[in-house]
Formats: C-alpha cells, sequence, structure tokens
C-alpha cells in the first residue's frame, strides 16, 4: 500500500486550505470520501458530544491561512448561522493575531497582585466572590474590593471586561472565546 500524502489523509484540512468557504462539517461528511483518519476525527468529537462543527479559513495579509472551528451540538447546520458564523471566526483570528502582535511588540507587564490574578482566574472559571473568598482564605468585601483595583489597574468598568483583559494580556490563561 502506497503511502498517502498529508492532504490525502485529512480531506477537511486539506479543502479548507484550497478554498476561502466555510465548512459544515456533517455537510461535508455527506460530499466527500473520508480518509480513515478524517473519519476518525468525526468520531472522536461525537464522542466528546460534539455533533457538528463550522470550520472556516481567514486568509491572512502574509498569505498565511488561519483555520478556526466552532463547534457545538446542533444535529444539523442551521443556515443562518453560517454568514455570521464565518464572520465572527474571522474577527477573532484577526483580533488574536492583533493581540499576539502587541505582545511581541512591547511585552506585557502584569500590574496586578498575585491575589487579584487568583480572583480573576477564579471568577473567570466561574467560582462566586463568596467561594473564591473562601478558597483564599479572605473576607467577600475583599473580594470585591480587589476586583475593583484590579479593573482600576486594567482601565475597565466591568467584570467581563477584566476578565478578558486579563486574558488578552496574558495574565491569565483562558481563550476569549
Amino acid at each position: 500500500v502506497a503511502a498517502r500524502t498529508p492532504e490525502e489523509r485529512h480531506a477537511v484540512l486539506a479543502a479548507l486550505r484550497k478554498s476561502d468557504e466555510p465548512i459544515w462539517w456533517s455537510t461535508f461528511e455527506r460530499e466527500h470520501t473520508l480518509s480513515p483518519e478524517s473519519r476518525r476525527l468525526f468520531e472522536e468529537a461525537r464522542d466528546f458530544g460534539i455533533t457538528e462543527g463550522f470550520t472556516a479559513p481567514v486568509a491572512s495579509v502574509d498569505g498565511s491561512v488561519w483555520i478556526c472551528a466552532l463547534m457545538g451540538r446542533d444535529a444539523e447546520p442551521d443556515p443562518r448561522l453560517t454568514l455570521p458564523a464565518h464572520a465572527a471566526i474571522q474577527i477573532y483570528v484577526r483580533q488574536a493575531r492583533k493581540i499576539r502582535r502587541r505582545v511581541d511588540d512591547v511585552g506585557v507587564i502584569n500590574p496586578l497582585t498575585k491575589q487579584q490574578v487568583q480572583l480573576i482566574a477564579m471568577i473567570a472559571d466561574g467560582a462566586s466572590p463568596k467561594v473564591a473568598a473562601a478558597a483564599l482564605g479572605i473576607r467577600v468585601k475583599t473580594v470585591y474590593n480587589q476586583l475593583q483595583y484590579a479593573k482600576s489597574r486594567l482601565k475597565v468598568k466591568t467584570l467581563g471586561e477584566l476578565i478578558f483583559r486579563a486574558i488578552e494580556l496574558g495574565i491569565i490563561g483562558r481563550s476569549p472565546i
């Protein structure tokens, strides 16, 4: 048996590299003959409860192509979501590249205390201020005060903005989406 090229093994990635159109996973599966590796990719996604995906390439000015996927539990693609999802992917990838360039250009200086970083990470993970206070052995009022100081230092107004800015600056390690 002749060895197959990576392109033959991974039909989804190959198709995305050749196109600037987004792909719904279920549509792609129905319309293409898939290699065992590509079939396994879809099967593993379903094993994790991901029944549908939307993958889109985003071409960059430098010639590189970024491929981003949105995944979910819907059984079939919703054509009404194609355009908004593709637009969201393009915005997300461009913003991620912009943030990365900014970090590479100037580096990140963390203006927050260790406790503030811990609190933001805990809140981003879904902890309530009460739970965060108990975990760190501090008062709930201290949690609110520290979060307020952190918002001031990062020049944001809301808790959501604080979390996003901390992620954006690499202070906490989460994906913004």
